[in-house]
């Protein structure tokens, strides 16, 4: 886990993190007329890193156990334990995801004329839409490519390249490919059929019946074969997920970068402007 990717994701989890001691500064510099709006983007960007970090330390266990010359355990215990860290690293990118779109919804409400634009956008009938400490569910967006649309126009209302920059980094993300698969994945482990681990005597996702048809001399049959028949639905699934797993962090990482590369110059425009 030396490489440069690696690398990037540390960088990027520790300096979002870091943006905590900042939401004082950011908010002395916003207008008046969007009070908390500048602060609570701190430290929704701070959260971020944080969950990105906890995404990186759950890519450590997985790499550890990943380790198979060093590692003594049978491969079914060491082919679960890599799935479950896998997918628990998924769980904090695809978590990451999601803040990373709010990241982008309050960086706009920034500007009071978009924060108004977001709110006709997402949520016409509210009467205080995207307050900035809310708690309310329809406050918080996610990452997905209805939202992304949403944003995206807003951005482009701005008439700013600058504005259109900072949230272009987020909806790149929403509608890249590592992003999609980190959601399938999720969607068949959540709430399909999970398949068991590989080298346990699973049940394949395939009918136990044969049917034999008929002929002129005989009638068709159904049989039911009894006992376990062979699983081999769930082999090479680990580091299938564990490479789903990486990608989309490395992806979300890449995506922080070019976000934080457009934040400066997007932050005068949403200051000066509306």
């Amino acid at each position: 886990m030396r490489t440069d990717r690696h690398q990037t994701v540390r960088d990027s989890a520790l300096e979002w993190q870091c943006l905590s001691g900042e939401a004082w500064f950011w908010e002395m510099a916003s207008p008046e007329a969007v009070e908390n709006a500048a602060y609570a983007l701190a430290g929704q960007m701070a959260s971020v890193g944080e969950q990105l970090a906890l995404a990186y330390s759950a890519a450590v266990e997985v790499a550890l156990w990943q380790l198979e010359p060093t590692v003594e355990a049978e491969p079914v215990v060491r082919e679960m334990s890599i799935r479950a860290m896998a997918e628990a690293q998924s769980l904090f990118v695809i978590g990451a995801g999601h803040a990373f779109a709010n990241v982008a919804l309050r960086a706009l409400t920034v500007r009071a004329d978009l924060k108004a634009r977001l709110a006709a956008s997402f949520q016409p009938k509210a009467a205080d839409a995207f307050a900035p400490f809310s708690q309310k569910r329809d406050d918080w967006i996610s990452l997905n490519p209805h939202a992304c649309k949403k944003l995206a126009a807003v951005a482009a209302a701005s008439k700013s390249t600058d504005i259109a920059e900072l949230i272009a980094a987020v909806v790149g993300y929403g509608r890249s490919s590592e992003w999609r698969a980190l959601v399938e994945r999720r969607g068949e482990d959540f709430h399909r059929w999970r398949p068991q681990t590989h080298g346990l005597p699973g049940i394949s996702q395939r009918s136990p019946w044969t049917y034999v048809p008929a002929t002129a001399t005989a009638p068709g049959e159904r049989i039911l074969h009894m006992g376990q028949l062979p699983y081999e639905d769930a082999e090479g699934l680990a580091e299938e997920v564990a490479k789903v797993a990486t990608d989309g962090m490395f992806s979300l990482a890449d995506g922080m970068v070019r976000f934080t590369n457009a934040l400066e110059a997007a932050m005068r425009a949403l200051r000066n402007s509306g």
